[in-house]
């Protein structure tokens, strides 16, 4: 989630319904949003007091036993345009863990690590079995259409992120299956995430996560 040098979250209530969303489908005990918030507070006015900071990045994480822990660390910015390559290995679009955002990403475990290395990049892109776009390993993918913006359906594989959300509400964007040929000639499509909003990247193909 983002903070603002405040310490208000961005699209609060977002987060808050779909994280109540995985909680009953994981079958996990949501404590509910008034504590949650006291211990999100919490950490953010502890960070605050240490340094200042124009953006915090704030990270809750649910146990399976319902308990919450809460850090905040300041967020720099993004620098120039940044890059994003596609990954060669597909995702099931068909993986109940894809819809929920959890520390259980193994299919991500090499594009983490990728991207570590690599800062000039913002995102490893990845396709589904049936050759279609599903998501970034930390952002849903846009790609323009006649002067509009598509978006993948949730049924292509992926998470169904808080600025996604916003944007279909708004009408800014329309689901639809894109197939990664959409891809071939790269260019410049959007990104969005909790922590970054809706933003301009390029496509880079000459460069492959294998």
């Amino acid at each position: 989630m983002l903070a603002n040098d405040l310490g208000q979250i961005e699209l609060w209530n977002l987060h808050m319904a779909r994280l109540g969303r995985s909680a009953r489908a994981l079958g996990y005990p949501f404590p509910g949003i008034a504590p949650i918030a006291i211990e999100v507070g919490h950490a953010i006015g502890m960070a605050r007091m240490q340094q200042q900071q124009p953006q915090w990045r704030v990270r809750l994480l649910l146990s399976p036993q319902g308990n919450i822990a809460v850090t905040a660390t300041g967020l720099p910015p993004l620098q120039g345009l940044p890059k994003v390559i596609v990954a060669s290995s597909r995702l099931d679009s068909q993986e109940f863990w894809l819809r929920h955002k959890s520390t259980h990403r193994p299919w991500y475990e090499k594009a983490t690590k990728w991207l570590a290395d690599h800062p000039d990049y913002f995102d490893v892109l990845y396709i589904n079995e049936r050759g279609e776009l599903c998501e970034g390993s930390r952002s849903n993918i846009y790609v323009p259409d006649q002067g509009l913006w598509l978006t993948p359906a949730l049924n292509c594989g992926l998470l169904p992120g808080v600025w996604r959300t916003k944007l279909l509400d708004s009408k800014q964007i329309t689901e639809s299956v894109i197939p990664a040929t959409t891809l071939q000639h790269g260019g410049q499509i959007r990104l969005s995430n909790g922590l970054r909003g809706w933003f301009d990247v390029v496509v880079d193909l000459k460069t492959r996560l294998n």
